[in-house]
């Protein structure tokens, strides 16, 4: 089963269950956190709106974080990395870390 979300007012991610309404929210809403580009790269961070999580922590049976923001590099030797975090505030700091590293050159 696919576990779709939207954003609510305060940017957090919240179920939306309803495929057509998911899919007409994505459709009209900008939803890209942050764009850089190092060199040949570009990082992108955006809210994705699928859990892109497992989904249950195997080890106590409680439901994890939706994983709905992604980092992903285009380009360059990293291409195709990527990050998923569950939080704005978690992603903003993904697409940072990514950013450093690549500028590092690691």
């Amino acid at each position: 089963m696919i576990h779709t979300y939207k954003l609510d007012k305060d940017g957090r991610p919240t179920p939306e269950p309803d495929l057509l309404a998911w899919a007409r929210w994505m459709g009209e809403t900008d939803r890209m956190l942050a764009v850089a580009h190092v060199g040949e790269a570009e990082v992108s961070t955006a809210f994705i709106g699928i859990d892109m999580s497992i989904g249950i922590d195997m080890s106590g049976g409680r439901r994890k974080p939706p994983l709905v923001f992604e980092t992903m590099v285009f380009g360059g030797l990293h291409d195709g990395e990527a990050m998923r975090t569950a939080t704005h505030a978690a992603a903003l700091k993904a697409h940072e870390l990514t950013v450093a590293r690549l500028k590092a050159g690691l």
